[in-house]
């Protein structure tokens, strides 16, 4: 024969049935946040991955344009003192008769040529067509955007890990949160809770001291 649970029976079950319910409303919210903290990692992270490869890519670039500008600069200059020897050894300058073709002459030399000439005429001691000096071409400049570039792919690159690092732990925060829900003990169910909000917690306030792309 049936024997009917009193209300003391009646007034457990009904607690068990509280207690379980908030704690699958927990474990939900849980869940919830972690799967959009990790749609956000991933997305930055991927992001941060994007901008290294365009930056070191960037990089490159202007590592090679900076080689052929001094190459560049190295050929002029090498014209330049050509022509002025040229100039120098047949002493066309140095005859009146021919001062328009010496002009001439000296037109064709690159604006550097005629700046490093004007100089050493001025009585300037460093060396003439010195490629430390006016020979640039713009190299020294693509040089440093270079370094810019590459040091920016290593933030990007440091960036990226982070974010992705972080999305692994809230990974486990997922993991605890989903086993919960199938265990029946309280007590167990509360620990596994407890472990999955640590682990949304601490990537949710790391995350938030890292860069937004």
């Amino acid at each position: 024969m049936m024997t009917q649970p009193n209300k003391s029976e009646r007034a457990v079950s009904n607690d068990a049935e509280v207690e379980d319910r908030r704690l699958e409303r927990i474990a939900t919210v849980l869940l919830g946040l972690g799967a959009i903290l990790i749609a956000w990692g991933t997305y930055q992270s991927a992001w941060y991955d994007g901008q290294k490869t365009t930056d070191l890519t960037n990089s490159v670039l202007a590592a090679t344009q900076s080689v052929d500008a001094f190459q560049v600069a190295d050929t002029t200059r090498a014209l330049d003192q050509m022509l002025l020897i040229e100039l120098l050894a047949s002493d066309i300058c140095g005859n009146s008769e021919n001062l328009k073709v010496c002009e001439q002459l000296s037109n064709t030399l690159s604006n550097e040529g005629r700046e490093e000439v004007e100089a050493w005429l001025a009585g300037d001691e460093a060396s003439i067509f010195n490629a430390n000096r006016r020979y640039r071409r713009g190299g020294d400049e693509l040089i440093a955007d270079s370094r810019k570039y590459f040091e920016e792919a290593q933030l990007s690159d440091e960036t990226s890990d982070d974010y992705s690092q972080a999305t692994t732990f809230v990974s486990l925060s997922l993991f605890f949160a989903g086993i919960s829900l199938v265990i029946s003990r309280s007590k167990a169910r509360k620990a596994l809770l407890a472990l999955s909000s640590i682990f949304i917690l601490g990537p949710l306030v790391f995350m938030a001291t890292l860069p937004i792309a």
